[in-house]
């Protein structure tokens, strides 16, 4: 390409070698997540809510920032192809995977806990970092097109909102797309085949075809800019019909607060958020009115009303959400989420103060443009501080919960410890081992010694309560355990590992039912653990039976206990069974009918047993 084209779009007859290049562009970014996917399979073992780290936790961690960046950078030159020249995009391409990669590094790297990566695929930093790698590709390639710093309001419009579009019928097309695949993969499956299923579960497969599809998409939309330009505008008008609907609402409800208390909007516990949303489902609807400024002068005086109107009401649903947000600080201080919240009503307070001043301008309502415009530089400025070591969330937090603490603004029965270690990555770590050896010998050091430690023994955010409670320390849980679980035959005890509870949560991601209730002495208090030697040259086997289900635990190779099997007969929480196991050992019986081996896998074949509908006596 000599030069950038003026709508950013490309020309006709290079269609095909733009096509090309997108699709080199997306099998390259599909078969580099496969390998990335391959290496930390190869590294890390992930279970249910997160993600064990062995020795290489560092390549890990800089493999889930490159997953980041090639997850959303190679959108870059699939978008912007044709539109700019080579040599520009690939300085431009490289500077956004800087970028990216730069956020996503120091969100694998905050903090030491397991919890600590899933930050990185959490929605709020994902979806900031793509918001900001939008708002900045589209001020790159206007300035770039017009070749100057600030380029026309009017080709900031265009090429925003055809990303965008773009980018949602891709998502449609991609939807789709897979849809089709399942569908006829099922339908092989009916007569047998079952070959398709398999390719389409396959990452070699998904993922180079997922990023073609994208691609596809994406090439296609560009070869029809008329098209997509008059799909662009119906939709923005359609929405722009809401506007006033919306504005009737918000009236309403700024209108009847004088005469209600604030007390039920409060108590709702998610009034910030509510007003947020508001404001910026406002703000959404102004711009799908306005568009890109040539429709404000030809239009009737009654829609130029809706969108003042409008503009006026961001004020005090900026007020009240401030207010809301205070109120929260002011009793419970900064938490990650209040920040983010502080953050967002910030931009909110730029953009309704920018349009109250916009509506008194000459001509009524231009100055808007500008406000968009600083507010978009602001966006990105502010996800690089927030999402780097510059003003990151878990650090702000922590410093205020710190200061609280030490100032008696909280006592320590109260305070969150657990948001230290789960929320305050590692500065919230090294805020635990300071109070882990705070000096004092009064009750208020000690209870913040003994609960910062509960605190840092705690695997994940559910052992400590919201209400600052720290779990258990690990002699107390086993204390419990001991005391809910009833060992037969008489004098035997159970192996340490059942008096850990962090055996428990590893085999079934939660203690046995019979710990958690107090006071009980019936059954459903009491789980029962029977020793019983399986016959032949097998060790012996541990029937566990606790209120929610019954286990058989056996010992593996390597010394530790694991699930065997599970019994589903329900009859075996019956008083009369539990009496029995007390009593004699269970005794094996043989299958009465041989397992079936079907693909490698072995099928036991049962006879029907009568289910009776109550315990027998």
């Amino acid at each position: 390409m000599s030069e950038e084209t003026t709508q950013g779009s490309p020309a006709q007859g290079a269609a095909p070698g733009l096509l090309a290049a997108r699709l080199a562009i997306a099998l390259a970014q599909g078969l580099i997540l496969y390998a990335t996917g391959e290496a930390i399979r190869a590294h890390a073992s992930i279970v249910p809510g997160a993600i064990r780290l062995p020795l290489q936790i560092s390549a890990v961690w800089h493999l889930f920032a490159l997953r980041q960046m090639i997850y959303l950078v190679p959108l870059v030159p699939i978008l912007a192809l044709g539109a700019l020249r080579i040599r520009t995009l690939a300085i431009w391409t490289l500077v956004a995977g800087i970028g990216v990669f730069g956020l996503a590094s120091h969100a694998a790297l905050r903090g030491q806990s397991v919890y600590a990566i899933g930050a990185l695929t959490q929605f709020p930093q994902v979806l900031a970092t793509a918001s900001a790698l939008f708002i900045t590709h589209v001020l790159v390639t206007s300035a770039v097109i017009e070749r100057r710093p600030m380029s026309s309001y009017g080709l900031y419009f265009e090429i925003a909102w055809k990303t965008a579009t773009q980018l949602a019928l891709a998502l449609l097309f991609s939807a789709v797309f897979w849809a089709i695949l399942l569908l006829g993969a099922e339908l092989f499956g009916t007569i047998g085949i079952d070959a398709p299923a398999r390719l389409i579960r396959n990452p070699w497969f998904y993922f180079p075809a997922g990023c073609l599809a994208v691609a596809a998409s994406i090439h296609l939309t560009d070869l029809q800019p008329g098209l997509l330009r008059g799909a662009r505008w119906l939709v923005l008008s359609l929405f722009s019909w809401l506007l006033p609907v919306l504005d009737l609402l918000v009236l309403a409800f700024l209108v009847t607060l004088p005469f209600v208390s604030l007390a039920p909007l409060w108590a709702t516990h998610a009034a910030t958020l509510l007003l947020l949303s508001a404001g910026v489902l406002t703000i959404f609807l102004i711009n799908c009115s306005y568009q890109d400024g040539n429709v404000a002068r030809t239009t009737s005086w009654p829609v130029s009303a809706i969108r003042i109107l409008a503009a006026w009401e961001l004020m005090p649903l900026t007020g009240l959400a401030g207010y809301g947000l205070w109120l929260r600080v002011a009793q419970y201080g900064w938490s990650v989420e209040r920040i983010l919240a502080g953050v967002v009503l910030g931009v909110m307070a730029c953009y309704a103060l920018g349009y109250a001043a916009a509506t008194v301008s000459k001509p009524r309502l231009k100055h808007l443009e500008i406000t968009n415009l600083v507010v978009a530089y602001l966006t990105v400025v502010l996800v690089l501080c927030l999402y780097s070591p510059v003003a990151d969330p878990g650090r702000l937090m922590v410093m205020d919960q710190m200061a609280r603490l030490k100032s008696g603004a909280v006592t320590p029965g109260t305070f969150d410890f657990g948001a230290l270690k789960f929320s305050g990555a590692r500065w919230g770590a090294k805020a635990l081992a300071e109070l882990v050896r705070i000096p004092g010998a009064d009750d208020k050091a000690r209870v913040i010694r003994q609960k910062a430690a509960a605190a840092m023994a705690a695997t994940s955010p559910w052992q400590v309560a919201r209400t600052g409670t720290a779990a258990p320390s690990p002699e107390a849980a086993a204390r419990n355990l001991k005391a809910h679980i009833d060992v037969y035959p008489p004098g035997r005890s159970l192996p340490g590992e059942f008096y850990d509870q962090a055996f428990w949560l590893r085999m079934n991601k939660s203690v046995p039912v019979c710990t958690t209730i107090t006071g009980a002495d019936n059954s459903a208090g009491h789980c029962l653990a029977r020793f019983f030697s399986p016959g032949g040259d097998q060790a012996e086997m541990i029937l566990f039976i606790d209120a929610a289900k019954t286990q058989v635990f056996a010992q593996a190779a390597d010394g530790h206990w694991q699930i065997a099997g599970e019994i589903a007969d329900w009859t075996l929480h019956c008083p009369g069974m539990r009496r029995a196991l007390t009593r004699d050992a269970p005794q094996s019986q043989p299958h009465a009918l041989p397992d079936l081996m079907i693909d490698g896998r072995r099928f036991a074949i049962t006879p029907p047993t009568p289910v009776p509908a109550t315990c027998p006596p």
